[in-house]
């Protein structure tokens, strides 16, 4: 029986919805190669974006702040895929999106 999973996150920017010259974020988590897409309710200038990274880039207070939210996202995302893995659970992306979902009433924001 397999007990590992492959696991990513990928932040990225859905820029054919770009409005008012700013693109939704979005995080997209994989497990297994299978995976699931969790909209961020952040925008942000396409200029700004370092696709490469999946972060902002410059060094304003909005970038510094924008850059340590992802970072709590991610921190997150993963939180929630070990806890899974503690509770023996079966690991899919979906899981991980319900179990972030359930965590937002904690407030990463």
């Amino acid at each position: 029986m397999k007990t590992q999973n492959t696991f990513g996150i990928a932040f990225y920017l859905k820029k054919y919805k770009v409005k008012d010259g700013k693109a939704p974020l979005y995080v997209r988590v994989t497990v297994d190669g299978k995976r699931t897409d969790i909209a961020l309710k952040r925008r942000i200038e396409l200029s700004k974006w370092n696709d490469v990274k999946g972060m902002a880039k410059g060094r304003n207070e909005e970038i510094r702040s924008l850059n340590s939210y992802l970072g709590r996202v991610q921190g997150r995302l993963t939180e929630c895929y070990q806890e899974l893995q503690l509770e023996k659970a079966f690991i899919t992306a979906a899981g991980i999106k319900t179990k972030f979902s359930e965590s937002k009433k904690r407030n990463i924001h």
